[in-house]
């Protein structure tokens, strides 16, 4: 399990009021940590609040995580406390994995290309695209390439 697979974890433990079955301290850490990135990258803590409605796009969370912890000190001490806290109860540690791997294992909005395929399909479906050539090659003097878009 990596720190910040458990620092995402922890936060949205603290968003869901699980604390009560984590630990007080993980919970308290997990608000410290989601109240440092309010300032610093608010797209991924409204991503993490939205969990609950939607599924959270934990690689992507990870990441925007990362990122801000290689920028912000505060940030990356609250991921560090979080692991350390983990670290020190096993029990904690197997609950906080069986977390990670939940998370882990719902679809990712990447997995979802198909669906985002589609509405840009239905998007283009029925367009025209003409014009010239640019580039005088000699193949296709004044030519004007018409007809519909099918993805």
């Amino acid at each position: 399990m990596e720190p910040l697979e458990i620092a995402v974890a922890a936060v949205a433990i603290f968003l869901t009021k699980a604390g009560e079955k984590t630990g007080e301290k993980l919970f308290e850490q997990g608000a410290t940590l989601l109240q440092r990135l309010r300032g610093k990258s608010l797209k991924t803590v409204t991503a993490i609040e939205q969990a609950k409605e939607a599924p959270l796009d934990f690689g992507q969370a990870v990441l925007e995580i990362e990122a801000a912890a290689k920028t912000d000190s505060e940030i990356a001490e609250a991921v560090q406390q979080i692991e350390e806290t983990v670290k020190e109860d096993p029990k904690l540690a197997d609950a906080m994995q069986k977390v990670v791997e939940e998370m882990k294992s719902q679809p990712s909005t990447v997995q979802n290309s198909g669906k985002l395929a589609e509405k840009i399909n239905a998007l283009f479906q029925g367009t025209t695209i003409s014009g010239g050539n640019v580039g005088n090659t000699g193949v296709f003097k004044n030519s004007t390439i018409k007809g519909d878009v099918i993805f």
